[in-house]
């Protein structure tokens, strides 16, 4: 029986609503409203936290006291016995009993007043007030809201209004995103939140802190939200981990290490991971997000990745050491941080594919192209990273280096055969490249900065930063290419080739960046001129690059290698970029305390570029030597307003330049005729693009508990002689490339979103819709024949995520990708490929132990001059946890049930559309187990 996936889609569309609906309809819509004033001054109480307690002190809402002292709750249960408690830092706890009368409905404590604390040693804390304002800084207590024992943060934060975790793990605070989460004042295992918020057990939290960080003293509103977890005492010492392994069908396997050991100033982290089921980490922070404990809350299965080609194998592992050598009990916050990391990746990859491609010629059908190619790759990469950063009062200072030492080897074969209009073969080619490279990189980077105090409002000299890069590369590349080209044509054109070619290359790059702000004020004195400001920027490039090429040819006759003195040979490769920047800006803001603050601000930026472009070699066509002097100027200018309490929203334009200077392969290449297909030619009156855009962003949220955020960005860019290939097709198929200059090139990018999030008593849902357009204008020139190409690419998807406590959690996605390529000149030929994906996941916890998730997605595809392709991927797991800490966890897996998983190539490009399959996972059967170590405390075990 077949399922409309849309159906699917609309109808969990509607269970969500109705639970919508039902959440609110069970609650009966009781008021209580007041206001808060000082008993001995009468001002208004701002910031006071007011709390609801139902039975047996039940925490049921609560709210801080606006800016004229009033509080309002409404959605109260009526004829039930309540408890209203008001706190303050200093004042003594309020607490009145309470009943909404059915008929009324609504209860208007009209003034409260609150008194000071008299005697603030020997007080009694009667309740935990679930939020406060602490000075600057909101104030979420731990102990106010009760969960399970093995509860974790992230289950914390889901009973919190004022807190969201979006699916994508981006944090919002009132609709602020959180930009660094921070444990006792430190970062916690690198930077993704992720890893302590899934990891810190609830019970070893005091309570999470937000507060904003200044990083534009110029504007405010460009300050970043921090959140810190702050730990109880003695907490601040442990260690968390997983070990855990699975197989599987097939062969399958999975296994993975992770401990991590912390204590107020030292974290390390000691990781590894091996599978064969296309999971490839990228980094430190990917096994560690992926080894997480979770908690007790509901979570969507992490899968493999089915949409990836081929067949990995990866093999990792790595440390990551961190010492913080800060003394957090001093007022002053500065940053000196010492950090070292240790990463290794090893894979071996599989990878196959059957392919046709047809390239339109003129009025003529084309030429069609199939190809079968097959590799075989392994490669090993040793990451090594190191960085120190210190800042204190206005001084800062950082510095890192990094060293990455790669291994590969490779085999790749391709067979191709081609075809004319009339489907007569006009020629064929095998060929097959044995490959091995080795490269060390080392890049070291460095900086200082100085920022006086911004109420120092006479000191001429501001700041200044200063920052320099080097980055060394050397690379040592041997290949060797077997090459049989069969012409049906013409039998005088048959080639073969055995090519061994011997390649080392070294590149060392510096970079240099000075900038000083305020010249004005510097110059001439504080008050001279307040029109606007003057900052001076300056970017030094230089680059060096060195190669030497050994060509050899195998010769039948002699039965031994020959040099091929054509494409031996050496060369020197040298670049100088200088970018001096004069920087107009200003910024007029407009605030009142605690009610709202606007900013407009504009920037122009006059830049003008020097680029000087010298190339030596043993060839003397490529012996070039070439200054480019472009003026790019940039501009921007933006408004910003903060209604607190209510929204924040962004308008902002920019106009932009760049230039792209034309590079030697482009130029004057070598022409390797072992590449039988593909001859590129020289050109040396290729000029330098120029790339001009102008972009308008517009983006709003809510500074509530119920985020809501929209976002609208347009983008309009052209390019002046842009470098693209003018390719000659012969009657064999075989292309002859010239890189040549084109101003027909246009792009117009709109690009919006919309996100909303609603708690409910119960649960919480989630809407996510974002969509993307681009219209592109492109030439293609093909035998001397320039055809413009207008290509127009859709892009939408609309997400759906629900909740119930921590018993489900729902999740529907709606994709659809969209591409329509016209040609806009002759013969106006026209293709069209759609992409249609729906996805729907559960979770749910059927017990506190025992949880089953499962997702389904239903893949649609459509193009031009060929049948739709239908293909469902379904992957299910049951997971049960042991012991008391849920530390044992026994997991069953089924994945691609059905059996169905496909990996289409479908793809069209100015008139040259691809179309075939690539070798992809499949399914397989996976039974695991899993333990996590974990201990917060000198003493407490979990």
């Amino acid at each position: 029986m077949k399922i409309d996936k849309s159906i699917l889609f609309v109808i969990f569309i509607l269970f969500s609503t109705h639970a919508i609906a039902q959440n609110k309809n069970t609650t009966v819509k009781g008021i209580v409203k007041g206001i808060i004033r000082d008993s001995v001054y009468n001002h208004v109480m701002k910031s006071t936290t007011v709390s609801i307690y139902a039975d047996r002190d039940s925490l049921l809402s609560y709210q801080m006291s606006n800016n004229l002292g009033a509080f309002y709750f409404n959605e109260l249960p009526v004829g039930k016995n309540l408890k209203l408690i008001i706190s303050n830092v200093g004042y003594d706890e309020i607490s009145k009993s309470f009943i909404i009368d059915k008929d009324s409905k609504a209860i208007d404590f009209k003034v409260i007043y609150v008194s000071q604390k008299m005697n603030q040693i020997d007080e009694v804390l009667v309740t935990v007030p679930p939020i406060r304002m602490n000075g600057d800084t909101l104030e979420f207590n731990a102990s106010a809201f009760h969960l399970d024992s093995n509860a974790v943060v992230q289950d914390l934060m889901k009973k919190i209004p004022n807190i969201t975790q979006w699916g994508d793990g981006k944090i919002t605070v009132n609709g602020r995103e959180i930009k660094s989460l921070l444990v006792n004042g430190r970062e916690f295992m690198g930077s993704d939140s992720r890893i302590a918020i899934e990891n810190i057990p609830k019970n070893a939290l005091e309570k999470i802190q937000v507060y904003n960080v200044a990083d534009n003293p110029k504007n405010r509103q460009d300050s970043i939200l921090h959140m810190n977890l702050k730990l109880k005492k003695g907490k601040d010492n442990g260690y968390f981990g997983k070990m855990g392994g699975s197989l599987g069908t097939g062969s399958r396997y999975e296994g993975d290490l992770s401990f991590n050991v912390f204590s107020p100033k030292l974290q390390i982290s000691i990781v590894g991971a091996s599978n064969n089921v296309n999971k490839i980490p990228n980094d430190i922070n990917t096994l560690l997000r992926n080894s997480t404990f979770k908690g007790v809350g509901v979570q969507l299965d992490y899968m493999t990745d089915f949409r990836k080609a081929g067949l990995t194998q990866p093999n990792s592992g790595g440390y990551a050491f961190t010492y913080d050598f800060r003394d957090l009990t001093e007022k002053k916050q500065y940053r000196n941080v010492l950090s070292s990391e240790y990463f290794l990746l090893n894979n071996h990859i599989l990878q196959g594919e059957e392919s046709q491609t047809e390239t339109s010629l003129n009025n003529q059908s084309g030429i069609l192209e199939q190809n079968i190619r097959n590799s075989q790759a392994d490669d090993i990469a040793h990451r090594f990273n190191n960085s120190y950063q210190f800042a204190k009062d206005r001084y800062s200072f950082n510095f890192s280096q990094s060293l990455h030492v790669n291994n590969s080897s490779s085999t790749r074969s391709n067979s191709s055969l081609s075809a004319n209009e009339n489907n007569q073969i006009v020629s064929q080619s095998s060929n097959v490249n044995k490959n091995d490279e080795k490269g060390k990189s080392f890049d070291f980077k460095s900086g200082a900065s100085f920022f006086s105090n911004i109420w120092d409002i006479d000191r001429r000299f501001t700041s200044f930063d200063l920052n320099y890069a080097l980055r060394i590369n050397d690379k040592r590349n041997d290949r060797e290419t077997y090459t049989d080209f069969i012409s049906h044509v013409d039998s005088k054109q048959n080639k073969s080739f055995n090519r061994t070619y011997n390649n080392n290359a070294q590149h060392i790059a510096h970079s240099l960046s000075f900038n000083i702000p305020s010249m004005v004020k510097l110059l001439f004195g504080v008050r001279k001129f307040g029109l606007f400001e003057v900052d001076i920027k300056n970017n030094l490039d230089i680059v060096n690059n060195r190669e030497r090429d050994m060509v050899f040819d195998y010769n039948s006759q002699l039965t031994r290698l020959t040099e091929n003195t054509y494409l031996t040979n050496n060369s020197s490769y040298n670049t100088l970029t200088y970018e001096p920047i004069l920087s107009l800006n200003r910024t007029i803001t407009k605030a009142l305390t605690n009610r709202f603050y606007k900013a407009l601000s504009f920037a122009v930026n006059i830049k003008q570029q020097f680029f000087k472009q010298h190339n030596t070699s043993a060839k003397e066509i490529q012996n070039i030597d070439r200054l480019y002097t472009n003026f790019i100027p940039a501009a921007s200018i933006s408004f910003s307003d903060s209604q607190f309490g209510d929204y924040r929203k962004t308008i902002s334009f920019h106009y932009d330049n760049k230039i792209g200077v034309p590079q030697i392969w482009q130029m004057a290449p070598l022409i390797d005729s072992a590449n039988v297909y593909f001859l590129r030619m020289t050109n040396l009156d290729l000029k330098e693009k120029r790339t001009e855009s102008i972009s308008f962003n517009f983006k709003r949220s809510n500074d509530k508990k119920d985020d809501f955020e929209y976002s609208l960005g347009l983008r309009y860019s052209t390019v002046h002689n842009n470098i693209i290939d003018s390719i000659l097709i012969d009657n064999q198929n075989v292309r002859t490339i010239y890189m040549i200059n084109n101003s027909d090139n246009r792009t117009i990018n709109a690009i919006g979103g919309l996100n909303k999030a609603i708690k409910l008593k119960n649960s919480e849902v989630q809407l996510s819709y974002n969509s993307e357009f681009n219209n592109v204008l492109s030439p293609h020139v093909i035998n001397n024949s320039s055809d413009i190409w207008t290509t127009n690419y859709f892009n939408n998807s609309f997400d759906i995520n629900y909740t119930y406590n921590s018993q489900l959690a729902i999740e529907g996605k709606q994709q659809f990708r969209n591409s329509f390529t016209k040609q806009v000149s002759k013969t106006e030929n026209s293709f069209k490929n759609s992409n249609i994906s729906t996805s729907i996941s559960v979770s749910c916890n059927v017990t506190k132990k025992f949880r089953i998730n499962s997702n389904i997605e239903f893949s649609t595809l459509k193009s031009t001059g060929s049948a739709s392709i239908n293909y469902n991927i379904w992957n299910a797991s049951a997971l049960y946890r042991l012991l008391k800490g849920d530390n044992l966890e026994l997991k069953l897996s089924a994945l691609d049930i059905l059996h169905q998983n496909t990996a289409i190539i479908n793809r069209n490009a100015g008139g040259v559309i691809t179309f075939g399959t690539q070798q992809v996972l499949q399914q397989y059967f996976t039974f695991g187990v899993s333990y996590y170590p974990r201990k917060f405390g000198k003493r407490n075990r979990i």
